[in-house]
């Protein structure tokens, strides 16, 4: 019984197994459904309507229309005052400019007291006086603020402001400073005879630098004081 089991099992193995390819099964496509999405339209939602109150609505009447630009009249000149003038007392007809001749021959005047001073008074107290006159010679109150030479031929050193030298020792003793500074007179001189050969107001370095000028009074100027 073993010998027959056996032999189909040996009669098998030599029989070869025919290859039969597996199936193709293809797999189904299924299409992806296309879901519309729903149009839903916005809602409109209506404003609300607020009426504006009456007391409102008569304010925003009543408000006044703004103006329109106005021109502005243009600012009056500021007055000027006594203190600062803008312009010279010999650009006036009040006052007169002395002339060149006159004032050289008031210089030579006061130059001749200085002289004699120095030379009636003892050393030391004749320099002193002699350079006093001519330093305060347009101040001094006994001489009413004119030197001996200018009383003589009727001039008067003022200030530009028209302010009387009277007593004014600062600017009396600094106009006249420069005469003290070797051959001072000599350039001062010169000066006045240039300008008055170019026909420009008769100003020395004294007048320029402090503002004085120098007048013919024949009268009693009214000058402020």
């Amino acid at each position: 019984m073993s010998d027959e089991q056996d032999k189909p099992a040996e009669s098998n193995a030599g029989i070869p197994q025919p290859d039969i390819p597996k199936p193709s099964i293809p797999k189904p496509t299924i299409p992806t459904p296309s879901i519309p999405k729903p149009d839903i339209p916005k809602p409109s939602i209506p404003k609300p309507n607020i009426e504006t109150p009456a007391a409102a609505k008569e304010e925003t009447a009543a408000e006044p229309t703004p103006p329109k630009d106005e021109v502005k009249p243009a600012a009056e000149p500021v007055a000027k005052t006594d203190d600062a003038p803008s312009t010279s007392l010999l650009d006036t007809d009040e006052f007169a400019e002395a002339a060149f001749k006159e004032r050289a021959l008031a210089g030579l005047i006061d130059w001749a007291v200085w002289l004699v001073l120095y030379i009636v008074l003892i050393d030391y107290v004749a320099y002193v006086a002699a350079t006093a006159y001519m330093l305060t010679r347009d101040t001094l109150p006994f001489l009413n603020g004119q030197s001996i030479g200018k009383k003589v031929m009727k001039l008067r050193a003022i200030g530009s402001d028209g302010k009387d030298l009277n007593g004014n020792w600062q600017k009396g003793v600094l106009r006249n400073v420069l005469f003290l500074v070797p051959l001072g007179g000599l350039v001062e001189l010169g000066i006045l005879y240039l300008k008055d050969s170019d026909n420009k107001p008769l100003l020395r370095l004294g007048d320029e630098w402090f503002k004085t000028e120098v007048i013919v009074v024949n009268e009693a100027p009214n000058l402020e004081q």
